[in-house]
């Protein structure tokens, strides 16, 4: 940029001494002149593509310090909310820990299942169930199957059936299927005395 710079500067101050017949125009201060005109024009985008860029880092940033700071350091008791955020890191849906009844992929969504005054209803999140089993996962929501996560204070009983593995909860008329992929780790998680989930 700097080449291409001095290059403009001395091709316009060149021209512009010419056209001017050489005697009326100083060619210093001419090219001064033409240097200052040409740094502002080169560098005020430069600077705001800059600032724009470090800007957008900067919210990115804060949206991860956000995350970490309500999602990965606190606890989440029944009673505590938890926030869900879509793929552009946006809080986009906020409900008591305890309300969360289990969570069902669909392609680049996730439907949230969860409790409205006591009445089951749904909410349609962008977002992937991959990304929320990264940061959910430790906090209660219990990855059991490809396309489902299951709140682990809303489980009233395991039990096999033919199929499978089923989960049944306290809240929902609904059977959550476990794969034999997640069977051994749910089957571990329930029978553990001693997880790491604050509920």
């Amino acid at each position: 940029m700097f080449v291409e710079l001095i290059f403009c500067v001395a091709v316009t101050a060149i021209m512009a001494w010419s056209l001017s017949g050489g005697g009326s125009l100083r060619l210093a201060p001419l090219s001064a002149d033409i240097l200052l005109g040409n740094v502002a024009v080169f560098l005020i985008p430069n600077v705001i593509a800059f600032l724009s860029f470090r800007l957008r880092e900067l919210r990115m940033e804060l949206v991860t310090l956000r995350r970490k700071f309500s999602i990965d350091t606190q606890p989440t008791p029944a009673e505590q909310s938890i926030n869900f955020y879509d793929k552009g890191g946006r809080l986009s849906f906020s409900t008591r820990f305890a309300n969360v009844l289990y969570i069902e992929a669909a392609d680049n969504y996730a439907n949230i299942h969860y409790l409205n005054d006591d009445k089951e209803d749904t909410f349609i999140l962008h977002n992937s169930l991959k990304d929320l089993e990264k940061e959910y996962s430790g906090m209660g929501l219990l990855r059991c199957h490809r396309g489902y996560m299951v709140n682990v204070v809303n489980v009233k009983l395991m039990r096999k059936e033919r199929s499978g593995m089923v989960l049944e909860l306290s809240s929902s008329s609904k059977t959550i299927p476990v794969s034999k992929s997640y069977t051994a780790a749910v089957t571990a998680f329930f029978s553990s005395d001693n997880n790491d989930i604050s509920v």
